[in-house]
């Protein structure tokens, strides 16, 4: 096993290991003392010497996990002879009940954190993947990541003739029969979204006959293109939010 040096997550470590690393910034670092940044042969010894460590911790933890499994094995078939011998069957049926159930939680416990991880990857693939590359297809350069959040929120995932599949959700928020692309053209239907979109008259592309030169309606309100641009993406969410349309 090789400890990275820096992780964006520490999704699917163990808690021993997830012990070695300090959250710095958006990023978790590995804890490393009397390295100098940019030592890469005291940085390896000390990753080495903290795996050693770990791997050390490890050991007897198990070791001490099979020594109490052990004793409570050895605890319950003498409840269980004891019972026998007395004729006791509920003291039976309540040891059985119990070896059940322990055994339910131990496979779940095993189960759960995969499961978890595998539907974070699956909603990544069907969900976030195919909000952003949608968000890239219609919105302009630089303002995806305003499209992305609203088209996230119509995505989900189900599954359909033995296959998980991305599934459009529609104003009640239940799954529909749409498309992505009919969630494209409902997008680009949205005058909300129009300073946003690529090629759409609020976004300067273009002019109906009704618009004035400028590229919206006498008494819109608007803003240029480079003020526009020069926003974050929280004041572009802002202005967008206000109804005003964009002009070159």
């Amino acid at each position: 096993m090789s400890l990275k040096y820096k992780l964006d997550s520490l999704d699917g470590l163990d808690d021993a290991t997830k012990a070695l690393y300090e959250k710095k910034g958006d990023k978790y670092v590995l804890k490393v003392e009397g390295v100098e940044e940019g030592d890469v042969v005291g940085l390896k010894n000390k990753v080495e010497t903290l795996l050693g460590e770990t791997s050390e911790l490890k050991k007897k933890i198990k070791e001490k996990e099979d020594a109490e499994a052990t004793a409570r094995e050895e605890e319950r078939k003498a409840k269980e002879e004891a019972a026998a011998k007395k004729g006791d069957i509920e003291g039976l049926r309540k040891s059985a009940d119990e070896r059940v159930a322990n055994k339910e939680k131990e496979v779940r416990g095993e189960l759960e954190p995969k499961l978890q991880k595998q539907d974070k990857t699956i909603r990544r693939l069907l969900v976030d993947n195919v909000a952003k590359d949608m968000a890239t297809r219609i919105g302009l350069k630089g303002s995806e990541s305003l499209l992305i959040p609203h088209i996230t929120s119509r995505l989900d995932v189900e599954e359909r003739d033995g296959e998980l599949v991305t599934v459009i959700k529609g104003a009640d928020g239940k799954a529909s029969a749409m498309s992505i692309t009919d969630l494209e053209t409902e997008f680009k239907g949205n005058t909300a979204f129009a300073p946003v979109l690529a090629g759409s008259q609020g976004s300067g592309g273009g002019a109906g006959g009704n618009q004035s030169k400028g590229g919206g309606a006498a008494g819109a309100k608007q803003i240029k293109r480079s003020e526009f641009d020069a926003l974050d993406p929280a004041g572009k969410a802002a202005k967008m939010k206000e109804g005003f349309t964009v002009t070159d």
